[in-house]
């Protein structure tokens, strides 16, 4: 016995039932006959003029939802197209559907098909169509309908075909059809559309590209047959498995995963819905393609694609309002709330699409920048997204932990210029263990993501970490991008941080020689090389080089053992330090340092480096690097280093071996510094162009100071007097340590020098109103200091004053027979 219904069934009576009521309105008001004639047309000739398959594939997967799921099956022969699945049978509420327009039950289900006015679509391709259930059947008839209407309106100018249909007996049709009958062994529910004359090739193209993404959102549709006349077919499966669905598509295979939310309508929203909706809320899904998500689709969908682009990957289906063709969104409060309800689904779920093999893939799904022409809704999605983009956990860290943006920085801009990234430098240093992991991972460094990143609203101060002079101060709207040096800074600063600072040193000095170096050039990249006193230097070829004997400037020996780090400082320029380099170092070394316990050995280097210079070069160095050249040390030969102003090299006033030893230069570490000791101060007796220092000068000026401005009337200040001399006789300061045999021998050598006897003049340095003074001769107070010239307050004028001091009789009885000292006292 048949399992399909015959004519005489519930639905054979109720479709029987409600036609003759449909004749009998038409009788009592004609002019609905002509209302529904073109409500069909408009459907079948507007938006839904190619929308068959779609809407025969959506009612079946409705039936299916009844019926806890299973296959939709569509065939296009010659002469019909069938939709059969084996879902639940037809019920009166279905029929009801198929009779009426706006009258579907489904108002407040997920279900798809909701205002039963898809299925009005066929009238496009054919003029009979069927829907044969295995509860009863019902048969349209264009020809059949205009027949039985103009009986009761014989007025009407058109006729609508699906208000008025008769029972359908699927065993006896299924006799002259074997397509029919093959797939009532199997189906429920079948629909039959005789084709019209044109209609085929058009049916075709919607198998063609019928989209399988509507699978993702229809989990009891778990098959999709599309069989052509040409023998040509798809079969799509919908596999969930993991979390994540797979579309197979005859072979072609894509991977996605769907998020939903139940969104609770406002009011307002609920005022702005469609007119037959009463929903309190409603499902937003979101199907994020899983692969590819550049190129994936980018589409508003209501169950089937939209024309309204979202501009995220993948889908975001909703019961959007839409035009009557549901083909595009239409503005108003429902729709943005659903956008904005959307946008929170997104940011999300984004978490859930992270993967630890490429953890910044999941930020291909975000919008691309705004361009002329977008939507609006596309526009308002967007800008929601980069709002709470803003603090949510979405940006992948070093070790692909997600982050809000706040808390990440980015590498520089010089390493992903355009749209190529230099690879090389960034995997450098990301394999180092130790690296900083709030920094940006490097998957997410492409030029698509980079702007993603971007397009973030972003508020945090950008603060440099690492000592250095940051490029970007402070950044609102964008991200700031790290310079070079806060980059490379950041791994040396980690490794230190972690005790492993010579690998830290290696890892970034290997980086640095992978950056392109037109994007490293002229950069202050400080903090990279580690030296052998183990602190940090700038990487440049004058400030660190390799195999110094000066720690603070020599490359830390581990790292010129590294092969790897030994090339790469060589490729940097890094070399051997030249004489010069190596006194500059020293000298500099030497002008800092205090109670030095290597000082000896410095001072040996340092004349070393001195000879190899060249005397020029050398006192050069000094000048620039000390205070004075007083403050150099050379070595006596009491093997101790003393101020050169303290010394006198043998030969003149005192010889090898005399005492105090510490007094005379020891020429045998000096023999080759001949022309470099006079010119620094070291002398074998007094001179008349020796530059004074020491604590006898410091007395003597201050107290010439001091003087002068008790002239003027104690208002100069005493730090603009100064002399217009330069120099005088001298040395003086060696007086302190001479003895006294030695003492009356320079003092009888100073007395023959004529620059002893030469007044210095001291005046206002920028006030013309002091004028300027006289003072006594500097070499004169050092001989009256030390004893070695008795004068009384009534000789020569320039000693007025000093009073008496006891002095050796030796010194006293030389004196008075020496000629010079006679002059004083005329």
């Amino acid at each position: 016995m048949s399992k399909w219904t015959g004519v005489d069934g519930e639905i054979g009576r109720y479709v029987r039932a409600e036609s003759q009521q449909t004749l009998n309105a038409y009788a009592a008001q004609p002019n609905l006959v002509d209302e529904q004639a073109n409500q069909e047309q408009d459907t079948a000739r507007g938006g839904y003029a190619d929308r068959q398959i779609v809407e025969l594939v959506q009612n079946s997967a409705d039936q299916l939802a009844k019926s806890g799921g299973g296959r939709v099956y569509i065939q296009l022969t010659d002469a019909h197209l069938y939709c059969a699945d084996d879902g639940a049978p037809l019920d009166e509420d279905g029929a009801k559907a198929l009779l009426f327009s706006h009258l579907s039950p489904k108002r407040t289900t997920a279900e798809i098909g909701r205002f039963g006015v898809g299925f009005k679509s066929v009238l496009r391709v054919t003029d009979k169509p069927a829907v044969f259930s295995r509860s009863g059947s019902i048969q349209f008839d264009r020809r059949r309908a205009r027949q039985r209407i103009a009986k009761v309106a014989p007025e009407a100018r058109d006729y609508p075909v699906l208000r008025v249909a008769e029972p359908a007996d699927a065993d006896a049709t299924a006799e002259s059809d074997p397509d029919l009958a093959e797939l009532m062994g199997w189906a429920r529910n079948i629909v039959r559309l005789p084709i019209k004359y044109g209609a085929f090739n058009g049916l075709a193209e919607q198998m063609r590209t019928f989209a399988p993404e509507f699978l993702l959102f229809v989990p009891h549709v778990r098959s999709l047959d599309l069989v052509g006349a040409d023998g040509q077919s798809r079969n799509v499966r919908r596999i969930s498995a993991g979390g994540q669905i797979e579309l197979n598509d005859g072979g072609d295979r894509s991977r996605w995963k769907l998020f939903s939310h139940e969104h609770e309508l406002s009011d307002t929203a609920k005022n702005d819905s469609r007119a037959l909706d009463n929903a309190d809320s409603v499902r937003l899904q979101w199907a994020a393609p899983l692969e590819a998500a550049r190129t994936a689709v980018q589409q508003f969908w209501a169950f089937f694609p939209t024309q309204t682009s979202s501009l995220v990957a993948g889908i975001l289906n909703a019961p959007w309002k839409t035009n009557e063709d549901r083909q595009s969104l239409l503005p108003g409060v429902y729709n943005d709330e659903l956008i904005a309800a959307a946008a929170q689904l997104v940011v999300g779920s984004l978490p859930r699409l992270w993967n630890a093999d490429a953890p910044a893939r999941h930020l291909d799904v975000l919008p691309r920048r705004e361009e002329v022409g977008d939507n609006p809704h596309a526009s308002r999605l967007r800008d929601q997204l980069n709002k709470l983009l803003a603090g949510a956990f979405v940006i992948p860290d070093q070790t692909g932990a997600l982050r809000p943006l706040d808390e990440i920085w980015l590498a520089p801009a010089e390493l992903t210029p355009g749209r190529r990234v230099e690879s090389a430098p960034l995997d450098r240093w990301a394999s180092y263990e130790h690296r900083p992991t709030d920094w940006l991972h490097h998957d997410a460094l492409t030029s698509d993501r980079l702007a993603a990143i971007g397009r973030i609203q972003f508020s945090r101060f950008s603060i440099n970490r690492y000592g250095l002079a940051a490029q970007n101060t402070e950044s609102r709207g964008h991200p700031p991008r790290a310079s070079i040096a806060e980059w490379l800074a950041a791994l040396t600063e980690a490794g230190d941080r972690a005790g492993d600072a010579v690998q830290a040193s290696k890892a970034a000095i290997q980086t640095a020689v992978l950056i392109p170096e037109r994007a490293r050039d002229g950069k202050n990249l400080d903090r990279v090389v580690l030296t052998a006193a183990s602190e940090w230097a700038l990487l440049d070829p004058d400030s660190v080089y390799l195999g110094g004997d000066d720690p603070t400037i020599s490359v830390h020996p581990e790292l010129e053992a590294d092969p790897g780090t030994l090339e790469a400082l060589r490729s940097l320029g890094i070399r051997a330090p030249s004489a010069e380099t190596r006194l500059r170092s020293m000298a500099a070394t030497l002008s800092t340092a205090r109670n030095d316990a290597d000082k000896d050995q410095r001072w040996r280097d340092f004349w070393r480096y001195a000879r190899s210079c060249g005397a020029d070069v050398a006192l050069r160095v000094v000048d620039e690097s000390f205070d004075s050249r007083a403050s150099v040390r050379v070595l006596t030969e009491n093997d101790t280093w003393e101020p050169i102003s303290e010394v006198l090299i043998p030969g003149g006033i005192v010889s090898s071996g005399d005492e105090p030893r510490y007094v005379v230069v020891d020429m045998a570490f000096h023999a080759d510094d001949h022309d470099l000791l006079p010119t620094l101060g070291a002398v074998a007796e007094p001179h008349d162009n020796a530059n004074l220092w020491g604590e006898l000068w410091d007395d003597y000026l201050n107290g010439c100071r001091r003087r002068f401005r008790e002239k003027n009337g104690g208002s100069p200040q005493l730090s603009y007097l100064e002399f217009d001399e330069k120099a005088s006789s001298g040395p003086l300061a060696v007086f302190n340590y001479l003895s006294d045999a030695a003492k009356a021998r320079f003092t009888d050598a100073l007395l023959n020098v004529d620059a002893t006897y030469e007044p210095l003049t001291m005046r206002h340095a920028t006030r013309t109103q002091y004028k300027p003074i006289r003072f006594y001769p500097p070499a004169i107070k050092a001989l009256r200091q030390h004893g070695l010239v008795a004068i009384g307050d009534d000789l020569h004028p320039l000693t007025a004053g000093l009073g008496d001091e006891p002095e050796s009789p030796a010194v006293q009885r030389w004196l008075l027979q020496h000629p010079r000292a006679r002059d004083i006292r005329r």
